[in-house]
């Protein structure tokens, strides 16, 4: 006997649970990594960027001051006047190799920040979560009831499957999206789970890249029969098989006394038979 997958429904609630517990972990630990020292870098070349922006800007007529809350900024005029002056103003400062320079340091240590944050949540609760609870379970699947089992025997995910499909999953499936959508970091978040439920639609066994690589599946902990360990599935393969055979001993007992019934009705009838034909004989004599 084989568990069927969790239910689509079940399983998009949970990675929804998930999603909205990432973002807010990867919010407070972009905040932390931002009182490092390479925060302290980023707020450094990110002032000079737009120090160069706007006295650029400035400089060659692109642009005006404007107070927003007490800081300063760069605006453009709307329309099409204001679309033709920024489009003027990029190409102006992107030949300039110093604001180029610049610009590129400060999206490399954005990126930076924005990888080590994400890397560092998903690690925790993608990873070590799981990894440390017996059923592989995040804070998702622990609310929608589902646990993480082994595709061939339904027993417990070993710690080294959950290894390998968090591995997997962030090592190379997060990785990947980061890489598409470096300097979007909701986009990263809100992505990544995105094209795991969609490996998991269009996968006949309901799997996502990580399950199939881990042999790994998900079940649902309410409806489903797991094990934790090969002894235990053993042993109920054995009293299935027991059952089984008792069940098959209890029926061909039945049978033979329904046939040893069925035979002294037939003799019992052939006799009574035997006995009205002697008896019809001896009247005609």
């Amino acid at each position: 006997m084989t568990n069927k997958p969790a239910q689509m429904s079940k399983r998009i609630l949970a990675a929804l649970l998930d999603l909205m517990m990432i973002y807010f972990l990867v919010v407070f630990a972009t905040w932390l990594v931002s009182l490092t020292p390479l925060g302290t870098a980023f707020n450094e070349v990110n002032s000079k960027y737009e120090a160069m922006y706007n006295s650029f800007a400035l400089k060659e007529g692109y642009g005006v001051w404007v107070q927003n809350s007490g800081s300063s900024s760069l605006s453009f005029m709307s329309g099409s006047v204001g679309s033709s002056l920024f489009s003027n103003f990029q190409s102006a400062a992107l030949a300039d190799s110093t604001f180029v320079e610049t610009m590129k340091t400060t999206k490399n240590y954005y990126l930076l920040i924005n990888i080590i944050s994400v890397v560092l949540v998903e690690s925790l609760y993608l990873g070590l979560m799981p990894v440390l609870n017996k059923k592989g379970q995040t804070f998702g699947k622990m609310v929608m009831g589902l646990g993480v089992v082994d595709a061939n025997n339904d027993i417990l995910a070993s710690r080294k499957q959950k290894v390998i499909r968090f591995a997997m999953g962030v090592g190379v499936e997060t990785v990947l999206v980061m890489l598409l959508f470096q300097n979007n970091v909701g986009m990263v978040i809100f992505m990544s789970p995105l094209i795991v439920l969609m490996t998991i639609m269009i996968s006949q066994k309901k799997q996502a890249l990580h399950d199939v690589v881990a042999k790994t599946k998900v079940v649902d902990l309410h409806t489903a029969t797991i094990f934790e360990t090969v002894e235990e599935k053993e042993a109920y393969d054995a009293s299935l098989m027991n059952d089984t055979t008792s069940s098959d001993e209890d029926n061909i007992d039945e049978i033979s006394k329904e046939v040893s019934e069925k035979k002294i009705e037939i003799d019992k009838n052939k006799e009574i038979f035997e006995t009205e034909e002697l008896q019809e004989i001896k009247e005609r004599v």
